[in-house]
């Protein structure tokens, strides 16, 4: 068991919960939890990784913030599902990248089928029936899977490395 993906483990999930949170709720994912994430992994990362691959981590988060520029003008994915992916891009090590998206794949899959199933059933929606997300057409709370399937990342670390 590895203590230093526990610790991040521990300190990103409610940030990434509340990203899920606000994401079906009101659509957007708040700046100020990117930037903990973001600042969670500058702060610890430091103490748990070799310069070199610290560096590395540091440089994915700038590849994918662009990439999330790109796509988020191309009008693709929101800026707060951008941010969310850069924000929490240094915590995937560059040899899981792959694994890491063809779980983000599935986990949107899922995410999206839950989401729909879950909007048909009367008891459930007048629970949280104040939810954006009910309502928007054509856009879904990407950050829900984002933010899954970064936790679901860690808790794995904290198993296997």
């Amino acid at each position: 068991m590895s203590i230093s993906f526990l610790i991040l483990f521990i300190v990103t999930l409610p940030m990434f919960f509340l990203a899920c949170w606000s994401d079906l709720r009101h659509m957007t994912i708040p700046n100020r939890v990117n930037a903990a994430l973001f600042i969670v992994f500058v702060v610890l990362g430091i103490f748990m990784f070799p310069l070199p691959e610290y560096g590395i981590r540091l440089a994915q988060a700038v590849a994918m913030l662009a990439i999330g520029i790109f796509l988020t003008t191309a009008g693709l994915m929101g800026g707060g599902d951008s941010k969310l992916l850069a924000a929490g891009a240094p915590l995937v090590s560059l040899t899981h990248v792959t694994e890491f998206f063809f779980a983000l794949a599935f986990m949107s899959l899922a995410a999206v089928a839950t989401h729909r199933i879950l909007g048909k059933i009367p008891a459930f929606k007048t629970l949280v029936g104040d939810w954006k997300s009910w309502n928007v057409k054509g856009n879904f709370p990407f950050g829900v899977p984002i933010a899954t399937t970064f936790s679901l990342y860690l808790l794995l670390m904290v198993r296997f490395s």
